[in-house]
């Protein structure tokens, strides 16, 4: 399957869904960092980005290899039954990341200032994938302890990596109070990824604007 189209689900800019769809399916982000000195410009982070991906309904790709023992090299229509593929419990972005902030106004640490934060990481992927093609579903068991997560089966698997990075402003509300405006860029390269009656390989570009509520603990520091 060449150059297929997905985005995150439903898409908001289909014709006369204005208004009567989410703008986007519940995702989630987290963030976890660590300062590396006194100065709270340096930091280690740890994130996970839960993101969805859905193939475009309908949508024209070109389809080579073997189908019923026939070579084929064409353009086909992939129509929910033909060639639906998702990773909509997750297209999961585990990464560890390099932060450095720099104050914008203000001084960092401080009530009502501003930094900028440039973030980059590397990490692994863990999905979980549904897929329909030719009319066979693909089936990865319940969603249950036992069956959580493994790399050749499971709910979720690891069997992947993903490298991206991040841009961000962070306003320091009420110290150690912040709200955080992002937009994270990443590239991920999947394989081994579970199909009907057999195994997928896939890359895909991940891009994310993110708004984010937190804090820091601990904070002691009176700034630089």
């Amino acid at each position: 399957m060449h150059g297929v189209k997905a985005l995150d689900y439903p898409q908001w800019n289909d014709s006369g869904s204005v208004f009567k769809k989410d703008i986007t399916v519940p995702q989630f982000n987290l963030r976890f960092g660590w300062f590396l000195e006194q100065q709270h410009q340096w930091a280690v982070e740890f994130s996970l980005d839960h993101t969805k991906y859905n193939t475009t309904i309908n949508q024209s790709a070109r389809v080579t290899g073997t189908i019923n023992g026939q070579p084929v090299d064409q353009w086909e229509t992939l129509t929910a039954d033909y060639f639906n593929y998702r990773l909509h419990n997750g297209a999961n972005h585990i990464m560890l990341s390099l932060v450095k902030r720099t104050p914008l106004w203000g001084e960092l640490n401080q009530s009502w200032t501003g930094s900028f934060l440039a973030k980059g990481g590397l990490g692994v992927m863990v999905p979980h994938a549904e897929s329909t093609i030719m009319g066979n579903q693909s089936d990865v068991g319940p969603k249950t302890l036992g069956n959580s997560i493994g790399t050749s089966s499971g709910w979720w698997q690891l069997n992947g990596w993903t490298a991206g990075g991040e841009v961000a402003v962070r306003f320091m509300l009420f110290r150690p109070i912040w709200i955080e405006l992002s937009d994270k860029v990443a590239y991920a390269k999947l394989w081994n990824v579970p199909v009907y009656q057999g195994r997928a390989d896939q890359t895909l570009w991940m891009n994310a604007v993110l708004f984010a509520l937190g804090f820091t603990a601990n904070d002691r520091n009176e700034g630089p």
